[in-house]
């Protein structure tokens, strides 16, 4: 095959830390050589260069996927100007290679965790791009105004979490929508009408920004940062609290107090 030659050229350069720009395609050039150039990515070369390594083919691709002790990569490398690039380097696919009869409605899930992902991924790859639309066309603040949308999701507590008070059913429904709906680590802490703490462990959105190739590249870590806290502090607001964020390592406490708090 094919593909067993791209690889063990792939394979060198890994080892030697010898790769070039035309290694790579161009839509995920940038991304590719930080994921794997330099002495700091030595143990991810290395990690890829003694994976167990299984070959396919599509229409448009040679594909390799590696098993590595940290799960299974997929490396998909695309034809350019007579040169085979690496493209991407992916740990979720869907299982479909064939589709032999029509109508098709065959559709296999993936695990819990990587239906999360791929969920999640989506919706703050949307919320970066409309954030830099606006904040490109119109400045910073007005970008950040449209991401006001705490009283709607006040409504929906109001409506759904029909048991405690307003405020405590704000706490229970945002807890509830990230845990069962986002895939989040979440708990609820603390629960009274004065003060509730709400704990996540990794969450999602910053996980994402250290996991993904492209969210680096489209906004600086610390606007990143701003705009989570100014969705959460909306929704604090609409829900009349006040928030401290209180970030621990890898996992943040959401702390709601009394808005009249000193």
């Amino acid at each position: 095959m094919f593909i067993e030659q791209i690889w063990s050229e792939l394979k060198i350069k890994l080892q030697n830390d010898s790769f070039t720009p035309e290694d790579f395609n161009e839509e995920t050039r940038q991304f590719l050589i930080s994921f794997l150039s330099g002495e700091n990515r030595k143990f991810r070369r290395d990690e890829l260069y003694n994976a167990k390594v299984q070959f396919r083919e599509g229409e448009q691709k040679h594909i390799a996927f590696l098993d590595c002790t940290d799960g299974l990569y997929r490396l998909d490398f695309v034809e350019n100007a007579g040169k085979w690039q690496l493209l991407f380097i992916e740990c979720i696919t869907i299982p479909i290679e064939k589709i032999e009869s029509l109508p098709f409605n065959n559709f296999p899930p993936l695990n819990d965790n990587d239906e999360n992902w791929i969920r999640e991924e989506r919706r703050i790859s949307l919320i970066i791009h409309w954030y830099n639309y606006i904040k490109n066309t119109s400045g910073i603040d007005e970008a950040l105004k449209h991401f006001r949308y705490g009283a709607g999701e006040v409504l929906a507590a109001k409506a759904w979490i029909p048991y405690f008070s307003d405020k405590k059913s704000f706490i229970v429904y945002i807890a509830w929508w990230d845990n069962r709906i986002c895939g989040e680590k979440v708990s609820i802490e603390k629960f009274s009408d004065d003060e509730c703490i709400i704990k996540y462990i990794e969450p999602i959105w910053f996980k994402m920004y250290n996991v993904t190739g492209h969210l680096k590249f489209q906004i600086p870590f610390d606007e990143y940062k701003n705009l989570y806290e100014y969705i959460w502090q909306d929704r604090a607001k609409c829900s009349s609290w006040n928030i401290e964020f209180i970030y621990e390592t890898n996992n943040i406490i959401l702390r709601f107090y009394n808005c009249e708090e000193a």
